[in-house]
């Protein structure tokens, strides 16, 4: 799995310093990622083939993209997201984007028997939607403790769990598959490669050696930095067939440089974990 090859760049790979997503583009051809993970409300402020003419020119093909309805919290709000997903997705389509993808929670206010429903419905809708203009949709499930403990009762936070959810959601629907999480739910190779198909995007960051109470959200390290086994992460994914894009999701990345040079130590770390890990150092 050539996963260098692969890599869709992530804002957070740019430090504290947040660009528009514009200048990310720019920021990531130079860096040498193959593609970027779309942020479609940002897009969606610039004509079509203005975008598409941005990509061509740096180099950067379209990656994931995050989904832009919120459809944790209450109905209203689901509602109100909602109705804007068919213009959105149809702009994702028109710029080459197949996979959008969004977690869902590890715990919650409500048990697990009175959300489930809720999600599971609308997913559904979500997924529909997307299916209809060619977009695939990936959940993620959370795994650190911190998630775990935000809500009274415990959601879906295994990976096992996660894929039984999306399979009851309808066609089009799969997983996101994160190494920070797979990490933090003590997760096993055998467990991704069971996922087969049914992985639509990867992750990766990793991790401090530390309680797993201490762990925090966006406390993570570039991969290669940490105590995430990327070896045997890496190597599942090939065994499960994935060879599609993976997006460095390195919250709270630790950078004192401009953006771009902050990019292009990220590009050359990931690719070194990739190396190692293919070769079993």
């Amino acid at each position: 799995m050539q996963v260098e090859a692969r890599l869709s760049f992530h804002q957070s790979l740019t430090g504290p310093t947040q660009l528009p997503w514009s200048q990310a583009v720019e920021v990531a051809g130079a860096a040498g990622f193959a593609a970027i993970d779309v942020v479609l409300p940002e897009a969606a402020q610039r004509p079509p083939a203005a975008t598409l003419n941005l990509l061509r020119e740096t180099g950067v093909a379209p990656g994931p993209a995050s989904l832009p309805v919120e459809f944790r919290e209450d109905e209203e709000r689901f509602r109100r997201d909602l109705a804007e997903l068919p213009r959105l997705a149809g702009l994702a389509a028109e710029l080459g984007v197949r996979t959008m993808f969004r977690s869902i929670p590890a715990s919650s206010e409500v048990p697990a028997a009175e959300l489930l429903p809720t999600l599971r419905r609308r997913v559904g809708e979500i997924a529909g939607i997307l299916g209809e203009r060619g977009i695939d949709f990936a959940v993620e499930v959370l795994g650190p403790l911190q998630r775990r403990r935000e809500g009274r009762h415990e959601f879906i936070w295994r990976l096992h769990d996660g894929a039984e959810f999306a399979a009851s959601c309808g066609p089009r629907v799969g997983l996101l598959v994160d190494s920070w999480h797979w990490h933090h739910a003590r997760g096993t190779p055998e467990e991704i490669e069971a996922l087969g198909t049914a992985i639509l995007h990867v992750h990766v960051a990793d991790a401090a050696d530390v309680p797993p109470e201490a762990v925090r959200d966006e406390q993570r390290l570039l991969p290669g930095e940490g105590v995430v086994d990327h070896a045997r992460f890496f190597a599942a994914l090939a065994a499960a067939g994935y060879a599609g894009l993976v997006s460095p999701e390195v919250r709270g990345y630790g950078c004192d440089a401009a953006p771009r040079e902050c990019a292009r130590r990220a590009f050359a770390a990931i690719a070194d974990c990739a190396r190692t890990a293919r070769e079993g150092r």
